[in-house]
C-alpha cells in the first residue's frame, strides 16, 4: 500500500484513567508515504452514544466542521481508505460520527458511500472577491432589503430598544485588542447562554461545562493556533445591541459566535449589524466572510452562496449500526419534536436538571 499509518494517543497507554476520560481522550492518525513523508492527519476524540464509542472530529462539541487534512500532492483515496481501515483496526470503536460534513469537504464522497445521515442543513457566506469594495457588493443587495434596514437603522437612533423609549448614537466597534476581544467573547457567552436558558432552548457546546474553559483558552492561545481573532459590537446609546465574534485564517473570517440584545428585535439587529461586520471586513481585506452553520434569516440576507452540511455516522459493527439509529434517527427526532412543544417552563427544568447532572 502506497501508505500506512500510525496512531498518537492517550487512551492505549493510560490504564489508569476513568472509563470516560479515556474514552474522550483525544488522539491522531497520522499517515506517511513509503518515503516516511506525512501526507495525511486526522484529529479525533472519543464519544459514547448508546452505550457504544463513536470516533469524532477533535474538538467536539465546539468543532464547525469536520474534515481530514491531506496534503495537496497526496492519493486522497488511498489515504482516506487507510485511515477508516486504521481506525477499525483499532478494535476499539464501533464506527464513526461526523457533523457538519461540508458539500466540498475532501472526506464526504468517501465517508457518504456508506454513512447514514442524520442531518442537512447549510453554512451561508458571502464570498467578496468578485467585488472591488464594499459598496459594489452592497449594490447587489434587493434595493427594497436595503432601504428596509436604512429605515430600521433610522428607528433604532431615535427610538432605541422602546424599552427605554430613547434611542442614541448608533456605533460599530471592532475590537482587535485580545483583552477586548476576550472580554466581548465571555460576555456573548453568558448572554448566548441566558437567552438559552429563558427560552427552554440549549445546544450541545452549551451543555459541555468545558464550553467557557475552551472560550478562555481560545483567546489565550489564538496566537500560538496561527488565528486573528477579532470581535464585533453594535451599540445604540450605552446599550449593546448586538455583539460577534470569531477568527480569521487564511483570508476567511468565520463568525463563532453571535448574540442580539431581544429588546432590540424589532430593529433586526441581527441584520443591522452583519451589515457593519461585512463593511469592516472588505476594508480589513477579507475574502470569504462564512457564517457558519445553521442557515438563518438574518444570514440569508446578506450570503451570496450557501455550502451544505451533513451530519454522517458510519457504523463498523451491527452493535454500532442500532447505536447510530437509536442516538441519531427517527427517535431521536421524535424525542426533540416532542420535547420542543412542551411548555417553556418546563423545558428550563429539564435543562436545568441535565446541567447539574452532567
Amino acid at each position: 500500500h502506497p501508505h500506512h499509518c500510525g496512531c498518537v494517543g492517550q487512551w492505549h497507554a493510560d490504564g489508569d484513567r476513568g472509563d470516560q476520560a479515556r474514552d474522550a481522550a483525544p488522539f491522531v492518525i497520522i499517515a506517511h508515504a513509503r518515503d516516511d513523508r506525512v501526507t495525511g492527519v486526522w484529529p479525533l476524540q472519543g464519544e459514547r452514544h448508546l452505550g457504544c464509542l463513536f470516533a469524532v472530529v477533535l474538538g467536539e462539541p465546539f468543532s464547525q466542521y469536520a474534515d481530514i487534512l491531506i496534503a495537496e500532492d497526496a492519493d486522497e483515496d488511498a489515504i482516506i481508505y487507510a485511515f477508516l481501515e486504521a481506525l477499525r483496526s483499532l478494535g476499539r470503536f464501533s464506527g464513526v460520527v461526523l457533523r457538519k460534513v461540508r458539500q466540498d469537504a475532501i472526506c464526504r464522497p468517501y465517508i457518504a458511500e456508506d454513512a447514514m445521515i442524520f442531518g442537512e442543513g447549510a453554512a451561508p457566506a458571502v464570498d467578496l472577491r468578485p467585488f472591488e469594495d464594499f459598496d459594489a457588493y452592497h449594490r447587489t443587495i434587493k434595493s427594497k432589503t436595503r432601504k428596509n434596514l436604512r429605515n430600521a437603522r433610522n428607528r433604532l437612533m431615535r427610538d432605541g430598544s422602546g424599552a427605554s423609549g430613547a434611542g442614541g448614537d448608533v456605533t460599530h466597534r471592532v475590537h482587535r485588542d485580545p483583552e477586548a476581544i476576550a472580554e466581548v467573547a465571555h460576555r456573548a457567552f453568558r448572554l448566548r447562554a441566558d437567552f438559552l436558558a429563558q427560552r427552554g432552548e440549549t445546544s450541545r457546546a452549551f451543555l459541555d461545562t468545558g464550553f467557557s474553559s475552551f472560550v478562555a483558552q481560545l483567546c489565550t492561545c489564538a496566537e500560538v493556533l496561527g488565528l486573528t481573532l477579532v470581535a464585533f459590537e453594535l451599540t445604540c446609546g450605552d446599550q449593546m445591541v448586538s455583539l460577534q465574534w470569531g477568527f480569521i485564517d487564511r483570508g476567511r473570517y468565520y463568525a463563532f459566535i453571535a448574540v442580539r440584545n431581544p429588546a432590540f428585535d424589532a430593529h433586526s439587529p441581527g441584520r443591522l449589524h452583519l451589515e457593519d461586520v461585512l463593511r469592516s471586513a472588505a476594508s480589513q481585506g477579507i475574502e470569504v466572510v462564512d457564517f457558519l452553520a445553521p442557515e438563518m434569516d438574518y444570514k440569508k440576507t446578506w450570503a451570496s452562496e450557501a455550502v451544505g452540511v451533513q451530519d454522517h455516522g458510519l457504523a463498523f459493527t451491527p452493535g454500532g449500526r442500532l447505536a447510530l439509529v437509536g442516538a441519531f434517527g427517527a427517535p431521536r427526532r421524535w424525542a426533540q419534536a416532542a420535547f420542543g412543544a412542551l411548555p417553556s417552563d418546563f423545558r428550563r427544568s429539564a435543562l436545568r436538571l441535565l446541567t447539574r447532572r452532567s
